[in-house]
This record gives structure tokens, C-alpha cells and sequence, in this order.
């Protein structure tokens, strides 16, 4: 059995956690790479040699650290930029020198000794450059939105781009601009019209070459001359590459003919063969959405091609063939940013940076191994069951997707897709239950003695499955358009479903399937929903948001009525619209989320009085593990991703954004325990023994206490 430190990052102060398992397809990806290192809200990334050592920089915020990738550790290393933001990031080697060059948002570009931390040369300021700082007319007007560096004639050699419409040549270690500048001729700012995207440069078969991109079609230019590259003598410049709106490019070699690789907003990958500007084969087509980011190297001998997408996958390419030289890997739920190459000990690696979650991967880790139980979809929602003296786990997994892009679109103009699997609680041994296409509610319930799931299956209807043969087992009226949210209680005695809707909460027949009630959320769109038994009364808490106001509701409502019978509240800081949990920690029923004042801190508020308790107190830790996670060491937690309480004991358990899940024992006491988890997780439920399952990314792990 794994340790939790051994598998997902390490456990915080306190009795630490042990793994009962985790899904297959974690395990997979575990084979292929670890989530390791971890750089608090990463930004951008760069890849280089040391020593002999492969080097991972992250920029975060106004600071880039490093980390030596084939021990995990972290260099002593910080290069500050003060109050000033790094928007871009790029390095270079000399023999066994490697230099960091960033650029920032006051427009100046800096370069550093990756070795020591200190400055290569004294920076290269806005001023320098003939600009002046970005205004609030113009806040990206001289931003270095992209950066790529070589060696030049033995020098250090910086371009810096952005949306100033021309790229600027550095000596890096006298600061001094070189003559050479990428434009159309001699006329300044006529070749990037709107902007650069995209900017890469190498030394490709003894020749210094770069690529620009962005919304005009891409050029290829000789870092010589600032003009257009001659393939050879006998040709003339090579015209503008017939694609626009790249995103992002790389430089390599096949079979001894220069080659430029580039990404588009329309998901094609392409290659370019520079003798002659015409592309090198057809399309390569597999990324659903843009291609954020490109990297090559040679693996194996090939000129293997890195891609990422906002399709939160990451794709390799042999670039002479265009065959994929692998499945796709999967496991971040947002876009890829940003995707780089490094060696560990002669071992390819590719680096892949989505929304601050760094990945590292084998790149000849394979296709990854059907998954005995996992989602291809992010966990959302966990239940737990006991089927014939066995606990099981139920999983909810889905994604909103938008049916076709327009400016604007919010969450519940979107279209969910889901789906639902069970499995076995002590052993993760898949159970005969999986629903594709069900939508975003569901809950546990039972029907005379049958233990089943109740989905939302489109159109406002909702179904429910047995839990024991995974066959459908009743229907629920439709309407109201698609369920949000489900919840299962008895009302009078009759066992009843109540699912929420973007515009009204329902009540049915969990038996019949039988309409009972229906009522209008009014200016309000409905998000999620528990059900609670308040001195024999039967109730409900659902969370919604204001059609024109900021902050959500929690509403209380009487099921026998299903009216609202009162109001937690007046504005609450939910930013996870699904992170809250109704509980009896010491007899008194509450409603346990994040405070109104945006401040990271969780409350409970009874549900007798609709008062707020005072604030969960936060959890004591070291100062470095205080300041990654954001805590004071009083009641600062965080945004809370998930929330759930033992009902079997007092025990409470809150994930929050930096991927934390902490435990505490009783009101008023300290977080007991904790363990970081690589994304943060979405969902969490107890089971009936006290163990503690957690959904993260596409994932689901079950832990118990030791």
C-alpha cells in the first residue's frame, strides 16, 4: 500500500492519511510521470541543461524559481522582479552556462545566471527600448507577451515581442539592442499588424532562424539579416506561411531539412519544410480546440513534436511520419498553457503547465492501459451505499461544454456532459453500473429495498438505477429543463427526490415517478442542493445565483410546502457553487461553507436560528507551508472546492483551491490532519466506515485514517 507522500504529493502537519487505492488511470499516469514539482500558481515555464542536469524554471507572479528535475528539489535560487509581473520566460545554454531571460509587464526584459541566481547584465528597460511603461488606455501596449533566446556569434541573444509590432535583437550581457530587427523591410510595424503570439528562435543546420505568429499568417525570418530566410542562393525570401492565427511554433530537423512545427486556434498541427515554405504532409488533427503550446526533440533518433490544446490534453507526434507516437495524456481539466522538453538521465520528459498544475511525463511511457475505474471527465459529485453488506462508491463525472462558441457564454448556457460509474469502497473492483450521457445531478437512494442512483438524464427528466444489477429501475417526470442538482428524503412518510433546475426546484415520487410539486426560483438560477430533518421537520438547502447579482443565495425551503422558509444570510464568498455541506457536528443541524467576507475562512450557520458560528479555526503549519497555501495560522483556509461531514462521527472534511484537504474532529478545534493533492479535488464523501473518497481531476482515491 502506497503512501500518500509517495503518491500524491505529501501529507501536511498531522496524523497523516493512508491510501486504500486509487483509480487505474492515476496509476497509469504515475507510470508516464508525477505531478511533482508543484510551483504555486505557475505562469509560464523553461526547460534547460546545468551541470549536467535537467532544469525546470516556473515563473509565479514576479518571481522565477528552478528545480532540478531529476531529484525533485528545488535550486536555492529566486529571481526576484520585485513589483513587477513576469509575463514571459525563455532560456539558453553555452557549454555549461544557462541563462533565464524574462520579460515583464513594465516592459522590461531581464537575464539571469541560472547557476547563481544573479544577473546576467544589468536589465533592459522599457525606456531603453523607446517606450514607456503600459497605461490604463493601453495595459499591453509594451508588455513582453513573448520571449525566445539563442546564441548568437557566441553572444547571448534575447527577442522580445508582444503587441508593440516589431521584435527587438539583445546582447544580453551589455544590454545593448543589436541593428538587426524583425520587420518587413524597412518598414516598422507592417509585418505584425495586430500583434505577436508566438516567437521561437534556434540554430537550425548552422543557421540562426525564427518563427513569428499571430493573427497575421506566420513568417520565418533569419536572425542575421532581420529579414525574410533565403533557403538557399538561388531562391529568393520565403513568402509568409499560408496559415494564420498560430499560437504557437517550434524549430527542428528532418531527415536534414529544416522543419517548423506550429499550432493553430483551429487545432490543426502543422509542419513546414523551409527549403521551400510549402508544408511538409498533411495536417496532423486530434486536439479538439487551439494548440496553446509546441516543443520538439529528438527521441530515439526522431524528431518527436510536444502539443498542448484547450482541450486539456497533451499529444505527441512523430514529425517525419505525423502518427501519434502515443495515447493522449490526460489528466488536466483546464487548457494547456504551455508544453516543454527536458532529459533525466538520457530519459525524454515532456512538461505540460495548465492553470498553475504542473505535469512531467515519460514520453516513451506508451498508450496508457484501459482503466479498470476512472472518468474521462472531471469528478464532480461522490456518494457512498451499502449494497448487500458491501460499501460502495458512486461517481458523477461530467464537463460543461458550450454547443458552439459566441462572446459571453455563461454557465448555464452550457451543456453538461456526463456520466456515472460505482465501484467497490475497499477495493476500487468495478461495479455492473455506468450511465454515459446522464447530466450534472445525482444522488443515492432507495426504491422498496433496492439501492439505486438517481441521475438526471436530459430534458428535465431523471432516472434511477439499481445499484446492485445497474439496470434501470424507475423513471421520474420531465420537465423544467435539465436537473442541476438531486437530492433523496422521505416527506410524510413517502420516499421523494428533489432535483433543482436552472429555474425551479421539483419534488417527486421516488416510487412512481410521479410530478408532486413545482416551484419558480424567480430571479434566482438553481446550482445545488442538500436535504436535512430539522425537529422532525423535513427540509432542503439549495444554492443559487442572482440573475443580475454577484453574490449566491442559500435558501432554506420546507418540503412539505416546498417554499422557501428563510434565507442564510445576505451575500456569500462561493466561488465552487457545489462547495457547501449540510451536517450535525454536535446534534444542531448547520450549513457549513465559505464566509461572506472573501476572506478564506468557513463558517457554519444554524439552521435553526439562520445565525452564523464563528469561523473554523485554520491549521498551524511551518512558515513556507503557511505562505504556499495562503494560511495565517488563525482562520484563513481558502476557497473551498468541497465540502463533507462524517455523518457518523464529527469529523469534517474541506478541500480548498491549492489542492489541500483538511480534517477536523469538532468544532472549535484545529484541522487534525491534511494532504495535498495534485489538482484540486471537486468532490468528497464519507462511507460508512470512516473512510474518506476524493474526486481530483479525473480521479478518485479513498483514503482512511491510520
Amino acid at each position: 500500500m502506497d503512501h500518500l507522500e509517495t503518491l500524491l504529493g505529501g501529507p501536511l502537519p498531522g496524523r497523516p492519511l493512508e491510501l486504500s487505492w486509487v483509480t487505474r488511470r492515476w496509476q497509469d499516469v504515475r507510470q508516464r510521470g508525477a505531478p511533482n514539482p508543484r510551483p504555486r500558481g505557475a505562469r509560464r515555464i523553461a526547460t534547460g541543461v546545468l551541470d549536467g542536469h535537467a532544469v525546470l524554471m516556473a515563473a509565479s507572479a514576479s518571481d522565477v524559481q528552478a528545480w532540478d528535475l531529476g531529484t525533485r528539489e528545488r535550486l536555492p535560487i529566486v529571481l526576484d522582479h520585485g513589483d513587477h509581473d513576469v509575463t514571459a520566460l525563455a532560456a539558453v545554454s553555452r557549454g555549461e552556462d544557462l541563462v533565464a531571460v524574462t520579460g515583464c509587464a513594465d516592459g522590461s526584459v531581464h537575464s539571469w545566471d541560472v547557476r547563481t541566481g544573479r544577473r546576467l547584465g544589468p536589465p533592459i528597460t522599457a525606456a531603453q527600448r523607446g517606450m514607456t511603461p503600459p497605461s490604463p488606455c493601453l495595459p499591453r501596449d509594451n508588455v513582453v507577451e513573448v520571449l525566445a533566446a539563442v546564441v548568437l556569434d557566441d553572444r547571448f541573444v534575447a527577442l522580445a515581442g508582444g503587441w508593440w509590432r516589431r521584435v527587438e535583437l539583445w546582447d544580453l550581457e551589455t544590454a545593448q539592442r543589436l541593428e538587426t530587427v524583425l520587420d518587413d523591410d524597412d518598414r516598422v510595424g507592417d509585418a505584425f499588424l495586430h500583434g505577436i503570439e508566438t516567437l521561437t528562435a534556434a540554430v537550425v543546420g548552422g543557421r540562426p532562424v525564427a518563427v513569428t505568429g499571430g493573427p497575421e499568417p506566420s513568417r520565418v525570418w533569419d536572425l542575421r539579416t532581420g529579414g525574410g530566410f533565403v533557403p538557399s542562393p538561388q531562391t529568393g525570401p520565403l513568402p509568409p506561411l499560408p496559415v494564420a492565427d498560430v499560437r504557437a511554433a517550434a524549430l527542428t530537423v528532418v531527415d536534414g531539412r529544416p522543419v517548423a512545427v506550429t499550432g493553430d486556434a483551429e487545432g490543426d498541427v502543422r509542419r513546414w519544410d523551409l527549403r521551400t515554405g510549402q508544408e511538409a504532409g498533411p495536417p496532423l488533427r486530434g486536439h479538439a480546440g487551439a494548440v496553446n503550446s509546441v516543443a520538439v526533440a529528438v527521441v530515439d533518433g526522431r524528431p518527436v513534436a510536444v502539443t498542448g490544446g484547450d482541450d486539456s490534453t497533451v499529444r505527441l507526434w512523430d514529425v517525419a511520419t505525423g502518427e501519434e507516437t502515443s495515447a493522449p495524456f490526460r489528466v488536466h481539466c483546464g487548457k494547456i498553457e504551455q508544453v516543454a522538453i527536458a532529459r533525466i538521465a538520457e530519459e525524454p520528459v515532456a512538461i505540460s503547465l495548465s492553470e498553475g498544475d504542473l505535469r512531467v511525463w515519460n514520453v516513451r511511457g506508451g498508450p496508457s492501459a484501459p482503466a479498470a475505474a476512472g472518468s474521462g471527465s472531471t469528478v464532480r459529485r461522490l456518494a457512498t451505499a451499502m449494497v448487500d453488506g458491501e460499501p460502495v462508491v458512486v461517481v458523477s463525472a461530467g464537463d460543461h461544454v458550450a454547443s458552439g462558441w459566441r462572446p459571453e457564454v455563461r454557465i448555464h448556457d452550457l451543456r453538461w456532459e456526463g456520466e456515472v460509474w460505482a465501484c467497490d469502497l475497499r477495493t476500487g473492483r468495478p461495479r455492473p453500473l455506468r450511465l454515459a450521457g446522464v447530466g450534472d445531478a445525482m444522488t443515492i437512494a432507495t426504491v422498496g429495498e433496492e439501492p439505486v442512483v438517481v441521475a438526471g438524464v436530459g430534458g428535465g427528466a431523471a432516472g434511477a438505477w439499481s445499484l446492485r444489477t445497474g439496470r434501470r429501475v424507475a423513471s421520474l417526470s420531465a420537465g423544467g429543463g435539465d436537473a442541476r442538482a438531486a437530492a433523496a428524503t422521505v416527506v410524510d412518510g413517502r420516499a421523494v427526490v428533489l432535483t433543482l433546475h436552472a429555474k425551479s426546484i421539483r419534488m417527486a415520487d421516488l416510487s412512481t415517478g410521479e410530478l408532486l410539486k413545482e416551484t419558480p426560483l424567480g430571479e434566482l438560477w438553481g446550482f445545488d442542493l442538500a436535504c436535512v430533518t430539522v425537529d422532525g421537520r423535513p427540509l432542503a438547502v439549495t444554492l443559487a445565483v442572482p440573475d443580475r447579482e454577484d453574490g449566491p443565495q442559500t435558501q432554506v425551503w420546507d418540503l412539505r410546502s416546498l417554499s422557501v422558509d428563510g434565507v442564510l444570510g445576505d451575500d456569500f464568498w462561493v466561488v465552487y457553487l457545489d462547495a457547501f455541506a449540510v451536517a450535525s457536528p454536535t446534534g444542531d443541524p448547520v450549513v457549513i461553507m465559505n464566509d461572506g467576507d472573501g476572506d478564506g475562512a468557513i463558517r457554519a450557520w444554524d439552521l435553526r436560528t439562520g445565525e452564523p458560528g464563528p469561523p473554523l479555526p485554520g491549521p498551524v503549519a511551518d512558515p513556507a507551508t503557511a505562505e504556499a497555501f495562503g494560511w495565517d495560522g488563525e482562520t484563513r483556509i481558502g476557497n473551498a472546492t468541497a465540502i463533507a461531514a462524517d455523518p457518523g462521527s464529527d469529523t469534517l472534511a474541506v478541500a480548498v483551491e491549492s489542492g489541500a484537504v483538511l480534517l477536523w474532529d469538532g468544532p472549535g478545534r484545529r484541522p487534525y490532519a491534511g494532504v495535498v493533492f495534485p489538482l484540486p479535488p471537486r468532490a468528497l464523501a464519507w462511507g460508512p466506515g470512516g473512510e474518506l473518497v476524493v474526486g481530483f481531476g479525473r480521479d478518485v482515491a479513498v483514503l482512511h485514517r491510520s
